[in-house]
């Protein structure tokens, strides 16, 4: 059975889907779902791709096309701790 592969918007590599976050959005804002409807996007579990995406704030709205407010660099790391 193949596993489903995405890439990480942080560091552009191809992991598990199963490894990485997925984020969609939710009017303007960014939330953290696994899964449901719409357009989502994929970051890796690992701090340096948070920073790498609140370096380029625009990626979110780029990947998602659509205007959303970035969550801060706490909201992000909270969502990584508590998913592992």
């Amino acid at each position: 059975m193949a596993v489903p592969l995405r890439k990480c918007i942080g560091c552009s590599k191809i992991h598990p889907k199963s490894k990485l976050l997925r984020f969609v959005a939710d009017g303007n804002l960014l939330r953290q779902e696994g899964f449901g409807k719409g357009r989502g996007a994929y970051l890796c579990k690992d701090i340096k791709c948070i920073e790498r995406v609140l370096k380029n704030k625009g990626i979110f709205s780029r990947v998602l096309k659509v205007a959303i407010t970035m969550p801060s660099k706490e909201t992000l790391v909270n969502w990584i701790s508590t998913s592992k």
